[in-house]
């Protein structure tokens, strides 16, 4: 079951670390990590995006200012965490537990698929 959504809490753009990364970047670093996000939703859905280096990262989140600009900053003011190759967005369970728990749901969901056509053929052959 892919990822069609990702959750922003009401309180994103008031927050410490979003306003920190705004002082910083301007609208742009809200506006990419946002991106980043929506990424992650879709691509990397347990927000973990180790394997992947920080350029990877930046290209993900359409990030088009100096490299290595964004992740530092991210990583500064707390929005994620990780050495080079094994970053990940920090609290991205909590703060995203749609995504983080769509494999979950698609295996319940095939289980149960398997069961009904269990149950089905089980039914036919009587």
């Amino acid at each position: 079951m892919p990822v069609t959504d990702a959750r922003l809490s009401v309180g994103f753009p008031h927050h410490p670390k979003t306003q920190k990364l705004y002082r910083r970047l301007g609208a742009a670093g809200p506006w990419h990590f946002t991106v980043l996000i929506l990424w992650c939703a879709q691509n990397k859905p347990d927000g973990d995006l180790q394997g992947m280096d920080d350029e990877d990262i930046e290209i993900a989140a359409a990030y088009p200012g100096e490299a290595g600009e964004l992740i530092q900053t991210l990583m500064d003011v707390g929005f994620m965490k990780g050495a080079p190759t094994l970053r990940r967005i920090n609290d991205w369970k909590a703060h995203q537990p749609w995504a983080y728990h769509a494999e979950d749901r698609s295996e319940k969901a095939r289980e149960a698929a398997r069961a009904r056509w269990q149950k089905e053929k089980a039914g036919k052959n009587r």
